[in-house]
């Protein structure tokens, strides 16, 4: 949710920069996350994780709906969003699965 602070970055510098930054910051939370050896480093990557996340997240739609032509703008914000809450929903069963 932080990170969404952060949005008038992809204003400010344009939506690519804001999503390879959103992207290498996914990058690098997830090496630490899987290479803490504290809990106190394993919650620092988790929280990299979602900031940058989060601002890769809130420009990549952005990005989507310029580049697409006029007449199919609508449609492909829609597949977006639908694949994106689909695919969110698939995964679920893994998440509350014990073990």
């Amino acid at each position: 949710m932080v990170g969404a602070l952060f949005v008038w970055i992809s204003d400010w510098r344009g939506r690519k920069l804001a999503i390879f930054v959103g992207c290498l910051g996914v990058c690098v939370g997830a090496v630490v996350t899987a290479t803490a050896p504290t809990l106190a480093g394993f919650i620092g990557g988790r929280f990299l994780l979602a900031f940058f996340s989060s601002i890769a997240v809130t420009a990549s739609p952005l990005l989507l709906i310029e580049i697409a032509p006029p007449q199919y703008r609508a449609t492909v914000s829609g597949i977006y969003n639908t694949l994106y809450y689909l695919v969110r929903a698939a995964a679920l069963p893994h998440y509350l699965t014990p073990g």
